[in-house]
């Protein structure tokens, strides 16, 4: 989950979490200013300016069928946010679903949790997948292979995540490291953050 979260730090929102959550633009849902701002703070936000390179380890960017199972449905159970957190949220969603059979049904099954956004099916993961970097950030991924399969097999994966989920178009270096998902700890992975950290201090002159 980290990893998406780092991702998210720089990438640019826009509206289209409204969009395909609410079903339309802030502006035409007609809300009130404090409306807005109770949905903004979860559907909105801009890129990180202070970062420019991320390194992916492992990272499920289109999900992992695992959350889809008998143990993640145990923890997802287990997960009970305070009332506090999205108290003014909530009250805006449900009257927003009053009028709104999409988002009403969505409601019935509760706010998601970090289990239920790992899901291949999730709107977080369609959306995430679908929301623009920063121009000027640079990504690296390191992936494990665990059985050490061709990449363009179907069950080619790190036992938790499977290489269609892990890889990204256009990043600036890629590393398959036979491993499970544990790949970070893999002493090619750490020697592989070692050149990508050599590489950007060289960068900014410090190295």
């Amino acid at each position: 989950m980290g990893g998406l979260v780092s991702k998210a730090q720089v990438q640019d929102s826009g509206d289209r979490i409204w969009v395909n959550i609410l079903g339309d633009t802030p502006a035409a849902l007609g809300l009130s200013k404090e409306e807005h701002e109770a949905l903004r703070r979860y559907l909105e936000f801009d890129p990180n300016p202070n970062i420019s390179r991320i390194i992916f380890a492992a990272t499920p960017h289109r999900g992992s069928s695992m959350a889809d199972g008998r143990l993640a449905r145990i923890g997802r159970s287990l997960v009970k946010l305070p009332g506090q957190t999205f108290g003014s949220t909530f009250e805006v969603l449900e009257s927003l679903a009053s009028r709104d059979a999409y988002l009403s049904e969505l409601l019935k099954r509760g706010m998601p949790t970090s289990v239920d956004n790992l899901s291949p099916g999730s709107p977080y993961v369609r959306i995430a997948n679908s929301l623009p970097f920063r121009p000027g950030v640079r990504l690296h991924s390191i992936i494990g292979n665990k059985e050490g399969r061709p990449l363009t097999d179907p069950e080619c994966s790190d036992g938790v995540v499977p290489y269609s989920s892990s890889h990204l178009d256009n990043v600036e270096s890629e590393l398959i490291v036979r491993s499970g998902h544990g790949v970070h700890e893999k002493p090619e992975a750490v020697e592989e953050m070692r050149r990508i950290l050599r590489l950007h201090l060289k960068g900014l002159g410090l190295y």
